[in-house]
């Protein structure tokens, strides 16, 4: 759309994912981005543009299907990032702190015990992780409040997730070797 297509441009890397079958078999495929047409056609007050991707193999797949296909923008590498999910409004996340009887936590007992929150500055993203630019370090445990339970998220790893490779897994510090891309 409108707020995303100027950093869209051609040769950027491309992951379709097809139903091609009608199950829950999901294809993958690869492209590339070879067209951006800057004629773009609004509906609803959004305002989309159209690209031409080349797939590389398309077994399987038949003119007129519907697929979903993200455009690399950017890759990120050797960044620290956590996942979408831990953080709250204003860019704050909850740091696990060596004071578990802290003020905010007494304050609100939706905050667990031993963590506060700490507002960070945050960088590029995909759908599940984020790059933290400040405010956290590598080794910091943070976590997330859920409605009705508690998830903790500290990190350790690289695991996949964002291209260049940061993972999360419950139980492990913040990485500093994992990439955030959109």
């Amino acid at each position: 759309d409108e707020l995303d297509i100027r950093k869209v441009k051609t040769g950027q890397p491309v992951k379709i994912t097809a139903n091609s079958t009608g199950s829950a078999d999901i294809r993958e495929y690869k492209g590339i981005v070879t067209k951006i047409n800057i004629n773009g056609t609004t509906v609803n007050g959004v305002t989309s543009y159209p690209v031409t991707i080349k797939i590389d193999d398309t077994e399987d797949l038949l003119p007129g299907m519907n697929v979903d296909a993200k455009i690399e923008v950017e890759a990120l590498e050797n960044v620290l990032s956590i996942p979408v999910g831990v953080v709250a409004r204003n860019g704050q996340v909850l740091v696990k702190t060596n004071d578990p009887a802290s003020a905010a936590n007494r304050a609100n007992p939706q905050i667990p015990a031993g963590y506060v929150y700490k507002k960070i500055e945050l960088g590029g993203s995909d759908d599940e992780y984020i790059q933290v630019l400040d405010g956290l370090k590598e080794g910091d445990i943070v976590t997330e409040v859920k409605e009705s339970s508690v998830s903790g998220f500290p990190f350790g790893g690289a695991r996949g997730g964002m291209p260049g490779g940061s993972g999360s897994q419950n139980g492990a510090p913040v990485p500093q070797n994992g990439g955030a891309g959109q």
